[in-house]
């Protein structure tokens, strides 16, 4: 992830030498979308980023996010997946734009933390539940990537937030305790409207 950090630092210092366009820097995306985790069902996510224009081509935000999704559990002596808990995350995020005007493509980036609510763990066998179990919640450091368009204040984007798998200890039955891996990644594809934004002089265009 880091050369899409090194490539938004260079364009961003680049930019900043150039005072020919005009901006309306500040804005506020609301976005709506689908979580898929790997290998689980997916579920409702829900985002807010304030953000703001540096240049018409680049600009950075926060992004707060609330995914709602399973997660599929691995372990001895058979695979299952958690009942459908909240992902929170607060992200430093930046994004190009390929254009300044019109129908603007973009490729974007951003890291944080990822909090994951505990999950319970139904064992089955032939359909009946046998044995319960949970993964305690915590945080996790990771990274976003991004890419997407917008036209207007209306955009439409896929993004893969990568995170580092959960591995821990689980109790199935009393007596037997089970190593475990969870993988934490997960997708979203998002529709989203901005409040504000930026755009350039037509003069200069």
């Amino acid at each position: 992830m880091k050369p899409f950090f090194t490539f938004f630092l260079a364009n961003l210092l680049a930019s900043s030498l150039s005072l020919a366009q005009s901006y309306k820097p500040f804005s506020l995306q609301l976005a709506l979308g689908y979580a898929k985790p790997v290998g689980a069902s997916g579920g409702l996510s829900l985002q807010i980023e304030p953000k703001y224009a540096l240049t018409s081509h680049f600009e950075m935000g926060i992004r707060l996010s609330l995914a709602v999704m399973a997660r599929q559990i691995a372990f001895a002596p058979r695979n299952t997946t958690g009942e459908a808990k909240g992902v929170a995350s607060a992200l430093v995020t930046g994004h190009y734009y390929l254009t300044a005007n019109g129908f603007r493509p973009f490729v974007g980036a951003g890291i944080g933390v990822y909090s994951f609510a505990r999950t319970a763990l139904p064992i089955s066998i032939a359909g009946q539940d046998i044995a319960k179990s949970a993964i305690a919640g915590g945080n996790q450091f990771g990274g976003m990537i991004q890419a997407g368009f917008k036209v207007a204040h209306v955009g439409l984007s896929l993004a893969y937030n990568i995170l580092p798998r959960t591995v821990g200890i689980a109790a199935i039955y009393p007596g037997d305790v089970y190593d475990f891996v969870s993988k934490s990644s997960y997708g979203e594809v998002t529709a989203s409207f901005a409040i504000g934004g930026v755009g350039a002089k037509s003069s200069q265009q």
